[in-house]
């Protein structure tokens, strides 16, 4: 019961912070998901109702099969962002880093920390973590209900669609009594979950198609068929067509495998450096082998970035899971 009470106290700290600010810019994460979109944009709109100014801004773009999303193509680019804001409000994010936003860029700022990663240390002037959350959204949802915002349809598919995803509909180990009572409450507000999985998972452009097809072609697996692989390249982008961040759900098929614990996508970058996404099934944290490099996540789904050629990455990184793996084994 004591967790209970200290995640209700820090919650409402988090409600007074956000309560007393004027104005408030909530930056994206870089390479932004489901959770990320849903949770800073409902909760920026749900302040701009009650009168506060609000602006959500990203480095990266809106990923395409998001942009269905209310107020998603509202996200102004970090780059074009000068306005003046008195609070800054990271959702999702474990490190102040993934914002954009340098330390100069924020000094006497307040800072508030919603997110529910494992490596979240609480950071920020108010902080509510709750690493036992499916998503940020269904963290946003109790907020918004501490501040009683009435939730209509769009904050209803804003947030469910965070969940959705955080959850891969539903089908990970974070998918908990709690977060379904959440998304009970979303749907009996509005969301729709047939045209919102609709919306998510069976819209696609051709590149993404083409570029998805050209990824499971080049599948590998370990030598102890417990780690399964693959690579996008700078090329294989310009010639599918398809957009930098229509890869992103690839690494779920490397993870489908048949006798796979962890699945991997290795992705080239334009700078020359190696993102790896990693999902596993039962046993490997990913999330530690990712912070080991910098990176960060959850148990099953983490990432990271490497400098160096993508060969280089592929051979280290396969390694160390295949160790992992190996470890994990029951004796």
């Amino acid at each position: 019961m004591k967790r209970q009470s200290d995640l209700r106290s820090s919650r409402q700290a988090v409600v007074r912070a956000l309560s007393g600010g004027c104005s408030s810019v909530f930056p994206l994460h870089f390479d932004p998901d489901g959770d990320s979109v849903g949770a800073s944009v409902a909760l920026a709109r749900a302040l701009a109702s009650r009168g506060k100014k609000t602006w959500v801004v990203s480095r990266d773009p809106v990923p395409a099969m998001f942009e269905f999303l209310p107020g998603a193509r509202d996200v102004i680019s970090l780059a074009d962002f000068h306005d003046e804001f008195d609070t800054l409000v990271l959702v999702d994010q474990s490190d102040p880093g993934r914002s954009g936003f340098s330390p100069e860029d924020v000094r006497g700022k307040t800072i508030v920390n919603i997110d529910h990663h494992l490596s979240n240390n609480g950071f920020g002037d108010a902080h509510y973590v709750d690493k036992n959350a499916s998503a940020s959204c269904e963290m946003v949802y109790h907020i918004l209900r501490d501040m009683t915002v009435p939730l209509d349809a769009e904050l209803a598919a804003l947030l469910y669609t965070g969940i959705l995803t955080d959850t891969g509909s539903f089908r990970y180990d974070n998918t908990t009594s709690g977060c379904l009572r959440v998304t009970s409450a979303l749907v009996r507000a509005g969301a729709r979950p047939a045209l919102l999985a609709r919306r998510v998972y069976e819209t696609r452009t051709v590149g993404n198609l083409r570029l998805v097809g050209q990824a499971l072609s080049r599948l590998h697996i370990s030598d102890c068929g417990s780690v399964c692989w693959t690579s996008l390249t700078q090329q294989m982008l310009a010639c599918t067509g398809a957009q930098d961040n229509e890869g992103e759900g690839i690494v779920s098929y490397t993870r489908m495998v048949a006798g796979v614990e962890v699945g991997l996508v290795f992705k080239e970058t334009e700078d020359g450096k190696t993102k790896v996404s990693l999902r596993s099934k039962d046993r490997v944290d990913v999330a530690g082998i990712a912070s080991r490099h910098g990176g960060g996540g959850h148990a099953r789904a983490a990432g990271f970035t490497l400098d160096g050629p993508m060969d280089l990455a592929i051979r280290v990184v396969v390694d160390e899971v295949c160790a992992a793996v190996r470890g994990s084994a029951s004796p």
